[in-house]
Order: structure tokens, then C-alpha cells, then sequence
């Protein structure tokens, strides 16, 4: 798979995937269909963008989004498995523009495409654009695209996907250190305050822990089809991931309701290490699947991410002691820590004398910790190796962290989903132990396996 992914959308049962065939040019897209978000399988469906390579740049990326267009509101075809692509940054062999076009439509999820005719335009002048979010407000009944520009989103509205007024410019807020990319907005329910909604604001941005890190921040807001008015809190930067891996966040296009509660999966990778991975087909990997909601904490409204698809599945291999995670590759572990005492404690995994990865507990700091320092491969460049750390929100009795492992990617789900830290692993031995360390006496375990 690929991080410059188009759109994920949900039909019938069905997940489909739109992603470029290639990273650097981006010329072709490709089709890939999965049942449960967790397996998948590549389509003969492909999508041309270019003929050729562009001319004055050979590396120029074609930024583009799909978009579900199930209620026929843009008028290009009025069937409710319409998909709608659209180049959304310039075109090809030419000199960035803030064209936007569409570059085809189609009525069969994506088996064959109609070339939509003319072209996008807007009423701003922006110059480079990178990699616009789309979708549409049903509160105002208009499409809304949304254009990043250096650390600002600009937003316009339109009635039928061709010709956008500007509307408002959000930005630059919480992190600025990084030109920001990929926006996508999400309406989601405030926990235990029924009927109270506020909308998610995310883009890719700069990381907390600097260094050209990438990472997905988020805003908490109101938006009226118009304007995003962020709360108070949007001066800080808040994170949907703590590590260094998560690098976009794409939510499910839907024709049903799959949750009340929207649901993302992520982008995984890194920019600055990313090419030098040792698998590098890992460089664009898609996250668990998460279901996302607010929660208030003290005076403001924070995000809450949980794993949206259960691996406690009848016929999976369930545990509860330490030792049957000798050699755990795949599977969800349920790990509760108690928080007294003075020293770090947690859980190894896939430890032998030299090599383990490390999830833990540090009570002189009260963070949550996920060090890949020694877990095998670590050398292939010097920012890939550390440690990862959430400061938790307070202090209490038990930690609660439910872990899920696909071999390469852990990901730590930290209280219930007050925060994520998701690491790429590349270990040297797949079959170490697992075992506890630190003042580990009041540690427990609940595992499910996959064979």
C-alpha cells in the first residue's frame, strides 16, 4: 500500500481502497478490496492520471482524493455507488496551479471511469496545494474542499464539485513547524452529553518531538459550513498519535452506518526514514482501524480512539499467562499495571539476550512508554531508535493499555483511548519471550492470539 492514498470507501460490505500505484509520480491508481479492514486484496483496476512522466519534473507527485458520492449531489451520475476522483493539487506537465479538476466519475465502484468534462476553478489564487480533504456538509447541503497551504487550511463551497468560492482560511495554529497536508474534517458525539456534537479538524504536521518528524494534529471545534471555530485549547497542539509513524489519517467514506462513531485508519510511516526501512513496502502501511469520539476532560473537549474492529473473535487462541506470548507475532494483549511504587515497570515482548521491545509504566513522570531502542533491527538510520512517552491526563490506581500487534506495527491504546502510540518493529528474532519487568507484582495479562 501506499501513503499517498486517495480514499478508503464502504459499499455494501465491502472496504475499497484508491491508492497511486507508485509513491514518486503517482501517474496510475490502483484499486484494493477488503471484508474486514485487516486483509486485502489488490484489484486488476487501474486508473490512469498521465500518460508520461511530467516533463520539468520527473518526481512531481499528483495529489488526489476519491469521494463517495452517495446521495448524487454533484450531479455527474445519479446512482448511489457514484465515485468521483479528482486531482486535487496541479496538472500534469505544467507549472503548479490552484486548478483543481475532476478528473472522472464513476457509477461502478471504480470498474470503469467516465471522463468528467471541463475544469475546477475557485475564486482564490493559492499556488501549491498539498493534497486537499473534500467532503460534503449536509447541514448547508454544499460540498466543502479544503486547501493547505504552508500552515493554513482554506475553505470553499460549492454546489456542484466544479466552481468553489473561498470562503475562510483556518491557521496557523498549534504545531507550524511543518507545511501542513491531507485534511479531513469528522463530526463526532461528545461522550455522556447526548445530542452535543463538535467537528475534528485534522492535518498532517510537524511532531511534538521536532527533528522533521511527521505527525497528525487535530482540532476541536464548530464549523457552520463556513468557518472552523476551534476551542480555546487549539493554541497547544494535540496529536491523534504519539509516535513516529503515523503520518496521515484517512476516514471511511461510507453508504451506511458503519458507527455512530466515524472511523479513521491511519497512514503509517516516516518521512525521514521512511525509504530506509528494511521492508520498505511498510512505508505507507494502513493502521488499525480506530473509532473515534470526544470525551470532556476538566474544561475542555479532548479525543478518544478506539480499536474498531474486536480480535476477540470465537476460535482465537485466548491467554492469560505470560508465557503463552513466547513468539507473539499477531494479536490484541490486554495489559493492566498498578501504579504504586517508585520504578518503571511493564512487559517485554519477543525478548532474548540482546533484542526486546519495551511498553511500560514510569511513575516518576506518570507517562506511558513504548522503546524500540533495542528491539533488533534499529540502526539502518540514527532517528529511527528511542523512545516514544504520553503524559497522562491524571493520576490513577491501574493503567489500562490494550496492545495490538500486526508483526511490524504495534499499536498501545492507552486508558480506554485518551491516546495511541503506534511504533514500526523490525525484530530480530520472531520467536523470544515475553515477560514482565520492573515492580511487576501487580501486572495482568489477557492475549488473543492469531494463529
Amino acid at each position: 500500500m501506499n501513503s499517498n492514498v486517495a480514499g478508503l470507501i464502504h459499499k455494501s460490505g465491502t472496504f475499497q481502497l484508491y491508492y497511486p500505484e507508485d509513491r514518486i509520480t503517482s501517474l496510475g491508481w490502483r484499486t484494493a478490496e477488503s471484508m474486514d479492514l485487516l486483509h486485502w486484496n489488490i484489484s486488476s483496476t487501474y486508473l490512469e492520471v498521465c500518460k508520461e512522466v511530467p516533463i520539468n519534473n520527473p518526481k512531481r507527485v499528483i495529489s488526489a482524493t476519491v469521494i463517495h458520492d452517495v446521495s448524487s449531489k454533484s450531479g455527474l451520475c445519479s446512482d448511489p455507488t457514484c465515485l468521483i476522483f479528482l486531482q486535487a493539487t496541479w496538472p500534469c506537465n505544467s507549472e503548479p496551479t490552484s486548478t483543481f479538476q475532476p478528473l472522472g466519475y464513476s457509477s461502478d465502484l471504480g470498474l470503469t471511469w467516465v471522463k468528467s468534462p471541463g475544469e475546477i476553478k475557485t475564486d482564490l489564487e493559492l499556488g501549491r496545494v498539498r493534497d486537499a480533504g473534500v467532503f460534503f456538509h449536509n447541514p448547508t447541503n454544499q460540498w466543502i474542499l479544503m486547501a493547505p497551504t504552508d500552515q493554513r487550511i482554506h475553505f470553499f463551497t460549492s454546489s456542484d464539485l466544479k466552481n468553489w468560492k473561498h470562503q475562510s482560511m483556518f491557521g496557523p495554529a498549534g504545531n507550524t513547524n511543518l507545511q501542513w497536508e491531507d485534511p479531513e474534517m469528522l463530526r463526532l458525539p461528545i461522550e455522556n452529553d447526548q445530542g452535543n456534537y463538535r467537528w475534528l479538524l485534522t492535518v498532517t504536521s510537524g511532531h511534538s518531538t521536532g527533528n522533521g518528524f511527521s505527525a497528525v494534529q487535530y482540532f476541536v471545534g464548530e464549523f457552520d459550513g463556513k468557518s472552523f471555530i476551534p476551542e480555546p485549547s487549539a493554541s497547544s497542539a494535540n496529536y491523534l498519535d504519539q509516535g513516529k509513524d503515523f503520518v496521515g489519517a484517512m476516514r471511511i467514506q461510507s453508504d451506511q452506518s458503519l458507527s455512530e462513531q466515524p472511523i479513521v485508519v491511519g497512514k503509517i510511516g516516516n518521512r525521514l526514514y521512511g525509504d530506509d526501512l528494511p521492508d520498505k513496502r511498510l512505508n505507507g502501511m494502513l493502521s488499525y482501524p480506530r473509532k473515534l469520539s470526544l470525551i470532556r476532560v476538566h474544561d475542555t473537549v479532548r479525543l478518544k480512539q478506539e480499536p474498531a474492529v474486536s480480535l476477540a473473535s470465537e476460535g482465537l487462541q485466548q491467554v492469560s499467562k505470560i508465557e503463552d506470548l513466547s513468539g507473539f507475532l499477531h494479536g490484541a494483549i490486554q495489559l493492566t499495571i498498578g501504579t504504586s511504587g517508585t520504578k518503571p515497570r511493564g512487559l517485554h515482548l519477543l525478548k532474548t539476550a540482546d533484542h526486546w521491545i519495551e511498553i511500560g509504566y514510569d511513575p516518576s513522570t506518570n507517562e506511558v512508554y513504548v522503546d524500540r531502542s533495542r528491539a533488533g533491527f534499529v540502526g539502518f538510520h540514527p532517528d529511527f531508535s528511542g523512545r516514544d512517552r504520553y503524559k497522562l491526563n491524571e493520576q490513577s490506581e491501574t493503567i489500562e493499555l490494550e496492545m495490538i500487534l500486526d508483526r511490524n506495527l504495534l499499536e498501545v491504546f492507552i486508558q480506554g483511548g485518551e491516546a495511541v502510540i503506534s511504533t514500526l518493529l523490525f525484530p530480530k528474532d520472531l520467536y523470544g519471550k515475553a515477560e514482565f519487568f520492573g515492580e511487576s507484582g501487580d501486572l495482568k495479562i489477557k492475549a488473543t492470539l492469531i494463529p
